[in-house]
């Protein structure tokens, strides 16, 4: 349960405390029912990778080689997640009082043929972070708050949610990748379900997921969402990035509609 807001309010809200989350099957629900994450939720309106397919195409039928190079893919996958996840964590320590964070982060992959164990140093990516905090004006309100819509069984986690002086909200959402890019076009994939005039790319999903968490929040907790942004964090680029989040209201419409029918 949540007591006091970051911001010192008393607000509370109904649902709070209500919902529970297991972190290991990343599986939510609420009096033992099951609810769909709204990241699952996104994937159903977009092909699923084939690694299978590709990874053999690409090996020319060798399925040894097309084995390896799957795992290739997996634990480059795991390691940037797990990174992630931990830099998830520092912020919101952070956040919450924590004043000194942990920047040695010790990540590891164990496959068949793929096998790696290192400690990264993501003393960068918070120097970026730190940037962000010296240059946005903002009043914390929640990080990593797990919120709910009963009558859609969705539910998601929000990392950082703001109170702005004009009585709204805002939301932050925390990326430490480096394929976040508005303008790109995915020339072989686009959306399905009723999405397939969007183009198939992280940010597609991205703007998806942040526009479903502001729907719940104005629905179910009678907040009003300003604006949305994620915030970019990696080690490759010069500095942070804000990416800007558009509403996407007809999208939303499509997705409540679909999934109401499953």
């Amino acid at each position: 349960m949540i007591n006091r807001n970051l911001d010192g309010s008393d607000i509370t809200f109904e649902q709070d405390g209500k919902l529970s989350f297991n972190e290991e099957e990343h599986i939510y629900s609420l009096g033992g029912v099951e609810f769909s994450s709204v990241s699952n939720i996104v994937s159903k309106f977009f092909r699923e990778f084939d690694a299978l397919s590709i990874s053999l195409k690409k090996c020319y039928g060798n399925e040894l080689e097309a084995a390896k190079l799957r795992e290739v893919w997996e634990s480059k996958g795991s390691v940037a997640s797990q990174a992630g996840t931990f830099l998830h964590k520092q912020i919101e320590d952070y956040l919450n009082g924590k004043e000194i964070p942990d920047l040695l982060c010790d990540v590891c992959y164990q496959g068949n043929y793929v096998k790696c164990s290192q400690r990264l140093d993501i003393s960068r990516e918070w120097s970026y972070f730190k940037a962000f905090e010296r240059n946005t004006p903002f009043v914390p309100f929640r990080t990593e708050w797990r919120i709910y819509d009963a009558d859609a069984r969705m539910a998601g986690t929000l990392d950082f949610v703001c109170a702005c002086p004009d009585g709204t909200y805002e939301i932050y959402d925390w990326k430490r990748s480096n394929k976040i890019d508005p303008t790109e076009r995915n020339p072989w994939a686009n959306g399905l379900n009723g999405l397939e005039h969007l183009t198939d790319t992280s940010y597609s999903h991205y703007c998806l997921q942040q526009n479903l968490y502001r729907y719940m929040l104005q629905k179910n907790y009678g907040l009003k969402v300003s604006r949305m942004n994620l915030v970019v964090l990696h080690p490759e680029l010069p500095t942070y990035r804000v990416v800007p989040i558009p509403p996407m209201e007809r999208e939303v419409e499509i997705i409540l509609k679909k999934i109401s029918r499953l």
